[in-house]
């Protein structure tokens, strides 16, 4: 992306079906705005101690992606990796930290 160029202009420029972007789109942004929530989210419930480093390779945004579809977005995870496979076994704990910090 070139400086200044906005998220949404980068994603609209992504070669996909056209039918994918919306959802793209909400993903991405939906989890720009929503960000220290969802590290908040993950470092109350514990999950971040029990995460192997290995599943954050190459960097830690596939997880905040997960954790926003878990948490705001779809509340549906897709996928085979280990790393959904982990944020499915933690959704329940995920769901009720989310809870306790909308609460206080």
């Amino acid at each position: 992306a070139n400086k200044g160029e906005g998220v949404r202009q980068v994603l609209y420029n992504v070669h996909l079906p056209p039918s994918t972007k919306p959802q793209l789109q909400a993903i991405v942004l939906g989890v720009q705005k929503d960000e220290r929530l969802l590290w908040d989210v993950a470092r109350e419930s514990g999950i971040l101690n029990k995460i192997p480093p290995s599943m954050l390779l190459p960097d830690d945004k596939m997880l905040l992606v997960l954790l926003y579809e878990t948490l705001l977005g779809s509340r549906r995870v897709r996928g085979t990796t280990e790393l959904v496979a982990f944020v499915k076994e933690h959704k329940a704990s995920l769901q009720q930290t989310l809870a306790s910090l909308r609460k206080s």
